[in-house]
């Protein structure tokens, strides 16, 4: 498992860059699943605190029905990968300036 989530971390970043240089349009559809995901993130970690706080449930239990849900797994799953994305086309717009 570890072995796939590593391949998969190292391509999909690569294959975001490529598509993006083959098709520049694709850059403005990524920035977008980008600001969903981190808003549908962020929206499922305020309602499991809301929920803690307000309800005076365990919190443990909240995360770890937090960590379950597909919503969150799949919206943080893409940012790890956007981030690494960003980061590879940061690291070439630099090398271009030197």
């Amino acid at each position: 498992m570890i072995w796939w989530m590593t391949v998969a971390a190292l391509l999909l970043p690569a294959l975001m860059l490529g598509f993006r240089f083959t098709e520049p349009r694709s850059a403005f559809w990524f920035d977008t699943a980008a600001l969903i995901c981190l808003y549908a993130f962020g929206i499922l970690c305020f309602a499991a605190v809301a929920n803690t706080i307000i309800e005076g449930a365990e919190s443990l239990t909240e995360i770890h029905n937090l960590f379950l849900s597909p919503v969150w797994l799949t919206s943080g799953g893409y940012l790890g990968v956007y981030v690494l994305y960003r980061s590879w086309i940061d690291l070439f717009r630099r090398y271009r300036e030197m």
